[in-house]
């Protein structure tokens, strides 16, 4: 490991000199910071910003991308990184494909689970298991909580009817969750969508193999607060203007 001090750009135009790890020729692995409430700088929650060197500059604060690999993919782009100071049009294209092609490897991606459909059209195929989830099994559930509602009844007539009422708030919760994400799959579908089947891949993936959706809850409002951008699998928050934006 080497650690190396980088100054970060402030979009005041001040400047501050963190500890980094350097992971490559010209990248380093450089803690986030955030403003507090009470106008000091700090460290943030949301870990660490794979970091151009020369200029300070953040490339992407993703922890679904490992930042090694994808800093020395970088590397082996035709970009003077030494001389870089502001990437031109060309140079952010190369720089987010490169990000997708780490991101997307493979050999590292997860097993496509058979219940989600076609693999080769994943936003589609997820729109399709959730419009026929609430086709075919709505009223199945309905006849389950109806069972439910009348043998706690039996037992308890207040309880049944504390049951009731929260159970038809988790009906009504996931049929407006279900329209809400076939409707906004649909429209970026529309209007992007080789992005759209990214983010379906991952949505399959993260409901497949368990991914900690309350913890990713916790840290996009967390990075909302440290106004930097949300970490999006498969959708890289690059190249930004500075590590921290005060």
């Amino acid at each position: 490991m080497t650690l190396i001090p980088v100054t970060i750009p402030l979009r005041d135009h001040n400047q501050v000199t963190l500890t980094g790890e350097q992971v490559s020729t010209h990248f380093a692995l450089v803690p986030a910071t955030t403003l507090r409430e009470d106008g000091t700088l700090g460290f943030a929650s949301h870990g660490y910003g794979l970091t151009h060197i020369p200029t300070g500059r953040a490339v992407t604060f993703d922890t679904f991308v490992d930042p090694r690999r994808l800093a020395l993919a970088l590397e082996e782009l035709p970009i003077d990184w030494a001389n870089l100071t502001e990437p031109t049009r060309g140079q952010t294209a190369l720089v987010h494909e490169t990000y997708l092609q780490v991101w997307n490897d493979p050999e590292k991606r997860l097993p496509w689970p058979a219940w989600a459909g076609d693999e080769s059209t994943p936003a589609l195929s997820l729109i399709v298991h959730q419009l026929d989830d609430q086709l075919d099994n709505t009223e199945h559930r309905r006849e389950l909580r109806r069972a439910l509602e009348q043998q706690i009844a039996a037992y308890d007539p207040e309880l049944g009817h504390t049951v009731t009422g929260h159970l038809l708030a988790s009906s009504s919760i996931e049929t407006v969750s279900a329209y809400a994400l076939v409707y906004l799959l649909a429209a970026f579908m529309r209007t992007d969508p080789a992005a759209a089947d990214r983010a379906a891949r991952h949505v399959t993936e993260a409901w497949e193999h368990g991914d900690d959706a309350s913890e990713c809850i916790y840290q996009w409002r967390q990075q909302i607060a440290d106004q930097v951008p949300m970490q999006l699998p498969g959708f890289p928050d690059l190249p930004t203007a500075a590590t921290v934006t005060v």
